[in-house]
């Protein structure tokens, strides 16, 4: 299952705020989403300020995601999480994403969830482990 975002706009769209749960507590950081048809640009009040340019497309894996501290935390299991099309990342490594403070341990192929808001990574990767792909990815 991906991470879905929250709302309290009825349709996404600039000034929304963008919650990771439906009680509306935690923001999502700072960084682009993609909701299977618009790319969002968030702030790290958790604000769409506009949108930018999507890849022509997007390949999409299971991923666990790590929480980046000392030590690295588990936060989910099994994100669905978006690369460029034809990244090809690595199973089993870890990869950062430039918009927040998490790694993610890529761990399968998956599917074009459609409806959900997957995360987009960047290709900087891989690393080893939790702790490297926080320290290089600049977590």
């Amino acid at each position: 299952m991906s991470r879905q975002a929250f709302t309290t706009c009825s349709t996404l769209a600039v000034d929304c705020v963008l919650y990771q749960e439906l009680s509306l507590t935690n923001l999502w950081g700072a960084g682009v989403y993609y909701d299977g048809g618009t790319c969002w640009v968030v702030n790290s009040s958790g604000q769409i300020t506009g949108t930018t340019t999507c890849e022509v497309g997007y390949d999409f894996y299971y991923a666990d995601d790590y929480y980046c501290a000392e030590p690295c935390g588990l936060t989910a299991y099994n994100q669905i999480v978006a690369f460029p099309a034809g990244s090809s990342p690595t199973i089993n490594k870890y990869y950062w994403w430039s918009g927040g403070t998490d790694t993610y341990l890529i761990t399968g192929a998956a599917y074009d969830p459609g409806f959900a808001v997957p995360l987009l990574l960047d290709t900087n990767g891989p690393w080893d482990n939790c702790t490297q792909g926080c320290l290089n990815g600049g977590g």
